[in-house]
């Protein structure tokens, strides 16, 4: 076998050797649809652009994903969210102040649907979803936080970029110490949408191997002047036609955040 079985890893995509990386647009495949836009697109998809059924049928009575005619329907409910995830999400809001500018940048480890149906509210969220087999979704929380020295973590604070994160104990880890009551643990963070861009405190105190202050910045430089490279190619970057981007060589997160 060509990759481990480590973690999965033998089921993730990866990246072609060097000599057989494409440097040009891939076209469509024969038969694809614009998909729609959004909010729309949270809950509707073509078929044409996923043909593929198996779901409707083996989570039928789960109700994550009906199939209507020429689309695919996201109910936005299921087994986790039986009265809808809107519902659920007013259920929480009655202990937790969903919309609070300290949780602008949250992330959690169920189902997409859920992440969908927060953005609205101006929360920006990351879904940890692995395949069925790794048991490690939805209400069994099995996300291994700790293992590989917090890899999910570290992925969360790349891309997502609140900050920065402690590194997890056995046990609950507690807060840095402040010298004082009005400070805050681990440095003031900016409020988004500056906070994209601002040196976070973990990296701006030297406590990242490798990243300094002025390297952090020239990161963000350098993928700003290249996303303005490519909307002079693509006139749709910056609009709703894109939501969801891939970026195979993130490095710092410098890419999604220029976007």
């Amino acid at each position: 076998m060509k990759f481990p079985r480590e973690n999965m890893i033998y089921h993730e995509r990866h990246c072609p050797p060097e000599e057989e990386k494409l440097h040009c647009l891939i076209p469509a495949p024969k038969g694809y649809m614009t998909p729609f836009e959004w909010p729309k697109t949270r809950d509707y998809v073509h078929y044409a652009n996923v043909p593929h059924k198996n779901l409707t049928v083996e989570k039928t009575v789960q109700n994550w994903v009906q199939f209507k005619g020429n689309v695919f329907k996201f109910p936005g409910g299921g087994t986790m969210f039986p009265q809808g995830a809107d519902a659920y999400i007013d259920e929480l809001g009655s202990i937790i102040l969903i919309a609070d500018d300290s949780l602008e940048r949250h992330w959690t480890p169920v189902v997409a649907s859920w992440g969908a149906y927060v953005l609205k509210r101006n929360v920006l969220a990351m879904s940890f979803t692995p395949r069925d087999n790794h048991e490690a979704q939805c209400s069994r929380c099995l996300i291994p936080w700790t293992a590989n020295d917090e890899m999910h973590l570290m992925e969360v604070d790349r891309v997502l970029r609140p900050g920065g994160y402690k590194k997890m104990e056995t046990c609950i880890t507690p807060y840095p110490k402040v010298s004082r009551a009005n400070k805050v643990a681990g440095g003031e963070l900016e409020k988004f949408p500056a906070r994209l861009f601002s040196v976070p405190p973990r990296i701006a105190k030297g406590f990242v191997e490798g990243v300094s202050s002025k390297s952090y910045q020239e990161d963000n430089k350098l993928w700003k002047k290249h996303v303005n490279a490519y909307k002079r190619i693509n006139k749709l970057i910056g609009t709703t036609r894109y939501r969801k981007v891939m970026d195979m060589n993130a490095g710092l997160g410098g890419f999604t955040v220029a976007l």
